[in-house]
Parts: C-alpha cells; structure tokens; sequence
C-alpha cells in the first residue's frame, strides 16, 4: 500500500477483521517502509504498530526510524533515531531524537563527534538542547583550542550561544610570552567571544598570570 508522502510499504504483517462487504478494520499493523518528505533525503529501515480503516489510515503511534537529514548550516546528519508521531497526511512531530552529525560554523572549524537530543516538526527544526560537541576553534588573538567540550543551544538558522565551556587551550597576548595549559569557562556567541570568566592561574617562566582577553 501506498499513500502520500509514503514511497511505499514493504513486509506489512496486520491482524484484522473482515466482513463480506470489505474490510472493517486493521488492527496492530507492524511495517517496514521507505518515505520521503520536505527536508528529508529519505527514511529508511522504519518500523511502525499502527491502526487503519479501509478508507486510509487513522495514524501512526510509536515509530522508530533510522534517515539521513540535511539542513541549513548543517553538512549532514548520519544514524539518527527518532519516536514520533505520523498521520496519514504528515508528521505530527518527532520527540526524543538523538542524532551524531558534523557541522561548521563562522569562526568554526569544525565539530565533530555532537550528540543532541532535539524537537522536530515535518517543516523543520524547532530547536536543539542539551548539545554535547569536541571541537576545534580558532579566533582572533588566539594560537588555536584543543579538546573543547561545550553544552550549547542551537536553531536551525544558527547558535544561539555557547554556556558552561571548558577547553584546554594555547595563547599569546600582549605583554606576555604566551600561555600554556589554561583552563577557563566562558561564554560565547556564533560571532565571536562574549568573554572569559572564571580562568584559572596561567604560568609562564614560574610567574603566574591571568588571561586578559576580551
């Protein structure tokens, strides 16, 4: 069977009941399928327990699926799995979705190795949170970071901003021979930096500094 948005269902196994007329109703129907929608490449290897009439279908509950995606910003999601809701004319919506995807960014130069939990609707992303990503990055004034871990929110267009990172990082500013194994957290925006806060003591030559960056 067939309907819109659907490529097609293949290996559907239903239980249901049956009059003289046609059929009365379809009841726990499991199905391997293949779909397509507006900002999907596809899916692929979803499995959904659904109820269905002879008319069409009354709706999807509990689908679990593996796809692809692409969107602004976004170089490309890969083994994504998400639980969400379907209705014969779209998505309802997707819930509880854990995806590993690269991506850049101005000022970025790339991540790598991001695990997001986020809420999706069939038009497009309604929002990330709670990120987790190791990065590299570099920026004005800066030699480079290394080995940075950020929990961050993100829209579809862009970063809304960085909170509560940590990185390990090398620097040069004025005054000084440079600094090596600094550990602060800051803030940061997707332009640039907002500022350092809570650094720890740098050394160099066995005098201890601050960072002052801003």
């Amino acid at each position: 069977m067939a309907s819109q948005g659907f490529h097609g269902f293949t290996k559907c196994s239903c239980v249901f009941t049956m009059a003289s007329q046609g059929f009365h109703r379809f009841t726990k129907c499991s199905c391997v399928f293949t779909m397509a929608s507006q900002g999907f490449h596809g899916f692929t290897k979803c499995s959904c327990v659904f109820t269905m009439a002879s008319q069409g279908f009354h709706g999807f509950t509990k689908c679990s699926c593996v796809f692809t995606m692409a969107s602004q910003g976004f170089h490309g999601f890969t083994k994504c799995s998400c639980v969400f809701t379907m209705a014969s004319q779209g998505f309802h919506g997707f819930t509880k979705c854990s995806c590993v995807f690269t991506m850049a960014s101005q000022g970025f130069h790339g991540f790598t190795k991001c695990s997001c939990v986020f809420t999706m609707a069939s038009q497009g992303f309604h929002g990330f949170t709670k990120c987790s990503c190791v990065f590299t990055m570099a920026s004005q004034g800066f030699h480079g970071f290394t080995k940075c871990s950020c929990v961050f929110t993100m829209a579809s267009q862009g970063f809304h901003g960085f909170t509560k990172c940590s990185c390990v990082f090398t620097m040069a500013s004025q005054g000084f021979h440079g600094f090596t194994k600094c550990s602060c957290v800051f803030t940061m925006a997707s332009q640039g930096f907002h500022g350092f806060t809570k650094c720890s003591v740098c050394f160099h030559d066995g005098v201890s500094r601050f960072p002052r960056v801003h």
